[in-house]
C-alpha cells in the first residue's frame, strides 16, 4: 500500500494490538491433557476441529495463526482446502475456550460444508486465460501471470469449481493492476473478479481526503482492500460483525459527521497504514503476520465514548452524542 500514514489512526490502532503475540507465540497456560496453544498444535488437531464444525472427510483446514486473550481463551484462523485444492472464500475462526473447547465460529462466507460435484473442469484453461485477460483493465503490458483451480465460494454461500486467472499491467493513467478473474470451470461464466491494486478515494472527519483499498463488486464497491484489511458499519449495535460498507461508485464519505461513511474512512485508512507500518517497520506481513488484515467496526454503541480492540478486530464508537465519533 504505502501511502502517506496519519499519526492519530496508526498510533491508536498499533497500541490497541501491541499485546497481540507473534505467530506461534503463547496463547493460553498449558492444561494437563492439552498442550500449549500454538500454530504447531492446532494444526495437530485442526482434523478434530473439522468434524466439530462439521465439514465433509474432503476438507481439510490449515492454520494460519493463533492469538490469544487475557482469559486464556483463543483465536485459530484457518483457511480451507478442498480435494487439496485452495478454497478462495473458506477461511474461518473459531474461538476456543482455555481447555480448546470451541465456543464461537465466524466463516468469511456463508456457513458449514463446502462440495462441488466434482474437481474435472469441463471448460478448457486456454478460453479461461482469455476471459481473464478480457477482463483486465490493462492497456500496457498485459499477461496472464498465474493461474490455477480453486473452489470459489459465491457471495451467496454457493461452492463453484473455479478457475483464478491472475492478469497483472499497467491500466491507462500507468496504475498497476493485478486483476484475479474467477471463472466457472464447468461453465466458463465470470464468477467475479478482484483487483489486488485498489485506489479509491475517502473523505474521513479526520485524515481528510485520501486513497484507500476497495474491491470492485458484480453491483459496486466494498470497502475491503487486496490483504483483506475491510470496513463495516454496526448501525450503533453492541454485537455482530456490522455490514461492510458497498457502494456504487468508489468514492466513500464526504467528511462530515452526518455521512456514515466518513468514520468508516477514518477507521478503514488507519488499519490501512497499521498494516503498512508493520509491513515496513517491523518486517511483519500485517498484524497476524500472515498476509491478512482486520475487521474495523464503526459506529458501536449509543453514546460510546471509546473504541477497542478484541485480539480480532477494531471497534470504534460515536462518542458523546453520538456526533464525535472515536
Amino acid at each position: 500500500m504505502n501511502r502517506l500514514s496519519s499519526g492519530v489512526a496508526v498510533e491508536a490502532l498499533v497500541a490497541a494490538t501491541a499485546l497481540v503475540p507473534a505467530t506461534g507465540a503463547s496463547a493460553a497456560p498449558p492444561t494437563a491433557d492439552r498442550p500449549e496453544p500454538s500454530v504447531r498444535a492446532e494444526q495437530q488437531d485442526a482434523a478434530s476441529v473439522a468434524r466439530q464444525l462439521g465439514l465433509g472427510g474432503r476438507q481439510d483446514l490449515a492454520v494460519q495463526d493463533v492469538v490469544g486473550n487475557p482469559d486464556g481463551s483463543y483465536y485459530v484462523r484457518y483457511s480451507r482446502t478442498f480435494a487439496g485444492l485452495p478454497v478462495v472464500g473458506g477461511d474461518v475462526v473459531v474461538e476456543r475456550s482455555r481447555t480448546g473447547a470451541v465456543r464461537d465460529v465466524n466463516w468469511a462466507v456463508g456457513t458449514g460444508r463446502v462440495t462441488v460435484a466434482s474437481t474435472t473442469p469441463g471448460f478448457a484453461l486456454g478460453s479461461a486465460r482469455r476471459t481473464g485477460l478480457r477482463a483486465s483493465r490493462a492497456t500496457e503490458h498485459e499477461r496472464v501471470a498465474h493461474h490455477r483451480l480453486v473452489v470459489f465460494v459465491t457471495s451467496d454461500g454457493t461452492p463453484r469449481l473455479a478457475y483464478d486467472v491472475l492478469t497483472k499491467g499497467l491500466t491507462e493513467d500507468q496504475t498497476p493492476t493485478k486483476l484475479h478473474t474467477y471463472v466457472d470451470a464447468q461453465t466458463g461464466a465470470t464468477l467475479a473478479t478482484r483487483d489486488e491494486v485498489k485506489t479509491g478515494t475517502g473523505h474521513g472527519i479526520f485524515v481528510g481526503d485520501v486513497q484507500i483499498g476497495t474491491q470492485q463488486t458484480s453491483s459496486g464497491y466494498r470497502m475491503k482492500d487486496g490483504e483483506g484489511n475491510h470496513t463495516t458499519d454496526l448501525d450503533n449495535r453492541t454485537s455482530g460483525s456490522g455490514d461492510t460498507f458497498t457502494g456504487s461508485d468508489d468514492d466513500w464519505g464526504n467528511g462530515s459527521q452526518g455521512n456514515r461513511e466518513s468514520a468508516g474512512v477514518d477507521a478503514h485508512y488507519g488499519a490501512e497504514m497499521t498494516y503498512d507500518f508493520y509491513d515496513d517497520v517491523m518486517d511483519r506481513a500485517g498484524i497476524w503476520n500472515d498476509g491478512s488484515g482486520a475487521r474495523s467496526r464503526v459506529h458501536y454503541g449509543d453514546n460510546y465514548v471509546n473504541a477497542f480492540w478484541d485480539g480480532t478486530q477494531m471497534t470504534y464508537g460515536d462518542g458523546y452524542a453520538n456526533q464525535n465519533p472515536l
